[in-house]
């Protein structure tokens, strides 16, 4: 009688597949997938986005109008029922980073970016968090770069997609490329919009201190600093003032210290942690910030208190720069 033997079949495994050739072949394939899609990176970043070569290429902005309720009637003219204009017409007075205040450039890093010159355009951990913050995964936190933003702000549009984040991205990669850290700095620092029409660092130290950029304090550089991630929620002149300055609250739980923190006391605080100042420097800015007296507010605008409600509930559903840029034609219920 004839046996047959039938010949085991040959286990597949983990340790087989990372084993002699097929090691091999899996780090080849890897490697030619790596060539190819950053091939496709530059090339589509190359030809396809904006050059970031020419500083004079930064976008400047269309007016946003806030009415009253009676510039609907089609009997009325509309525009005697104007509240306040955005201006697109950018206030702003470029100056060298050399003029800009130290302690500014380190206030901005230190709540911005802390990160910013150790990294290429973009922050991968911080993306990370920024996304897990999202499904409630730690604290809120943006995470974007001064890069990041000063392409959103510059290069871009203001549609919120995951083609204009991937463009952002790409471009962040760019710019970091044409420049050096400290030009990318210096440009961001002259373009971020501080609020009250007051673009870049020179004419937010006018509009709010009446001073130069370069004779910033740190505590005045803190202030300025808090403002850029929402202008007219930490606005100076609206109803919102403790929020970025914080208050004294001597029977409040939440403030042991008997002082509730505002949004500059956490810049202060942050550029401590980051041993960017002593701790003798933060008690002496925290002292110095609470007696700081701002410039007074010139402009045409008629109900304050509702123009700037108005302002911070459009910021918050469309961003800042939408309101700023957009062109928009906001009519409200106000008789």
């Amino acid at each position: 009688m004839r046996i047959r033997r039938f010949r085991a079949r040959k286990k597949w495994s983990i340790r087989s597949l990372f084993s002699g050739w097929n090691l091999k072949k899996l780090a080849l394939l890897v490697l030619v997938l790596g060539i190819l899609v950053f091939s496709s990176l530059v090339v589509y970043g190359a030809f396809f986005l904006p050059s970031v070569k020419q500083a004079e290429q930064l976008a400047f902005a269309e007016s946003t109008i806030i009415y009253d309720r009676k510039a609907l009637d089609p009997t009325e003219d509309p525009n005697e029922h104007i509240l306040y204009v955005i201006h697109g017409d950018e206030n702003r007075e470029y100056v060298p980073l050399e003029e800009i205040s130290p302690w500014l450039k380190k206030a901005t890093i230190a709540i911005e970016d802390d990160k910013f010159y150790h990294h290429f355009g973009f922050d991968v951990g911080g993306i990370v968090k920024a996304v897990l913050a999202q499904v409630g995964i730690g604290r809120k936190r943006g995470g974007s770069t001064i890069t990041q933003q000063l392409v959103k702000n510059a290069f871009l549009s203001r549609e919120r997609s995951f083609e204009r984040k991937f463009n952002e991205l790409i471009l962040s990669v760019k710019v970091e490329w044409s420049y050096t850290k400290d030009e990318i700095l210096e440009l961001s620092l002259n373009k971020i919009p501080y609020g009250n029409n007051a673009h870049g660092a020179e004419a937010a130290a006018k509009t709010f201190f009446g001073k130069s950029a370069r004779d910033l304090t740190l505590a005045e550089s803190a202030i300025l600093a808090s403002m850029p991630v929402a202008p007219t929620r930490f606005s100076p002149y609206g109803s919102n003032k403790n929020l970025l300055m914080g208050y004294a609250a001597p029977d409040n739980p939440n403030c042991p210290s008997g002082w509730c923190k505002g949004r500059k006391d956490l810049v202060l605080q942050r550029m401590h942690e980051l041993k960017m100042i002593t701790f003798e420097e933060f008690k002496q800015a925290v002292n110095e910030s609470k007696e700081i007296k701002f410039t007074q507010l010139r402009t045409d605008i008629k109900a304050p208190h509702f123009v700037f409600y108005v302002r911070e509930r459009i910021e918050e559903k469309y961003g800042t720069e939408f309101l700023k840029q957009g062109g928009l034609r906001i009519f409200t219920s106000l008789d």
